[in-house]
């Protein structure tokens, strides 16, 4: 074990122990290990971003969907209350509801329309 008086001591140590980075041939720099080593860090980091990207985009649209679908579960537990207000019997209106809710294009196309005479007029649409 070599024991070393100070800092300066022990770098001038390690310089003198490492080969010399020229070759006998012409006097070329050799590249170093750890260049390839570096650059295929580098190819593997890209790789992995480019991985977490995909990954990151795909969770935002599954994201969005869930979200979709969220919103239609709650248009659909609204829309008996929204059809509790128009003048319909129990009969038409379970029919009108069970038909509706069967499409989210058609619930979207229930909510979109404000006046009960348009409601009125695609509900009857709608069952007959």
């Amino acid at each position: 074990m070599m024991v070393f008086d100070s800092d300066e001591v022990w770098q001038e140590y390690v310089r003198a122990d490492v080969p010399s980075p020229t070759t006998s041939k012409g006097g070329k720099k050799r590249g170093r290990v750890s260049d390839g080593v570096a650059k295929s860090i580098s190819e593997i980091a890209t790789t992995f971003g480019s991985f977490f990207q995909v990954t990151n985009d795909r969770l935002v649209d599954i994201a969005k969907v869930v979200n979709y679908e969220q919103d239609g579960r709650e248009a659909r537990k609204n829309l008996n209350d929204d059809l509790m207000r128009l003048p319909l019997d129990l009969d038409i209106r379970m029919r009108a509801l069970l038909s509706i809710s069967k499409s989210d294009t058609l619930v979207d196309i229930f909510f979109s329309l404000k006046l009960e005479e348009e409601r009125m007029s695609f509900i009857e649409r709608v069952l007959y």
